[in-house]
């Protein structure tokens, strides 16, 4: 099974088992990893399915009614039973307290790894594309920059072809007044004669 089906709340139950010297009572777990719920009662509630029962049947209605197994059918934790002593304000009770597995501690080892592919692979994949929206916009404004270069193109080409057919009618302007010279120096020359 990959650990990338556990829940939230049992990576949290098993972080908590992991990190604790000793086996922890449901009570225990709940003082470990409650810090998002309003009361310790809400959350032990909450926790019989992530944990499981000791019950088969139990533990198995509950995989069925919740969609998944429970740490306890996965082999992650180990339920066994503690004797409490007595003190003045309680009386001497049995209770259940759960330890993490080689299993499970094996299954946090590769939901951390997971987790650093799994980030390592968006982050590659934000990577990507920030790249193609630089790439992207390196394009749009070599787009610009072309239509700019070549609008910049066209008015000196204007420009050019404009110097072009103002130097055109100053000489045809000149040929003209040299051709008109000309005549008025022949009609001089012959009005002499």
């Amino acid at each position: 099974m990959s650990t990338t089906s556990l829940r939230t709340a049992q990576i949290r139950i098993l972080n908590a088992l992991n990190d604790s010297k000793h086996p922890l009572s449901k009570a225990g777990i709940c003082e470990a990893v409650a810090s998002d719920f309003p009361t310790a009662a809400k959350f032990q509630a909450w926790m019989a399915d992530p944990i499981g029962s000791r019950d088969p049947a139990t533990s198995k209605a509950a995989q069925v009614r919740c969609g998944y197994p429970s740490l306890l059918t996965l082999g992650y934790v180990r339920a066994k039973e503690q004797v409490v002593e007595p003190t003045k304000d309680s009386p001497g009770v049995r209770e259940y307290v759960y330890e993490i597995t080689a299993s499970g501690k094996q299954a946090l080892t590769n939901y951390a790894k997971e987790q650093v592919a799994t980030e390592k692979a968006e982050a590659d994949e934000l990577a990507a594309k920030e790249q193609a929206k630089e790439e992207r916009e390196a394009a749009r404004q070599a787009k610009v920059e072309e239509k700019a270069a070549a609008k910049a193109a066209r008015e000196e080409a204007a420009k050019i072809r404009q110097q072009e057919k103002a130097a055109e009618a100053k000489e045809k302007e000149q040929a003209r007044l040299a051709k008109e010279k000309a005549k008025i120096a022949a009609a001089k020359a012959v009005s002499k004669k």
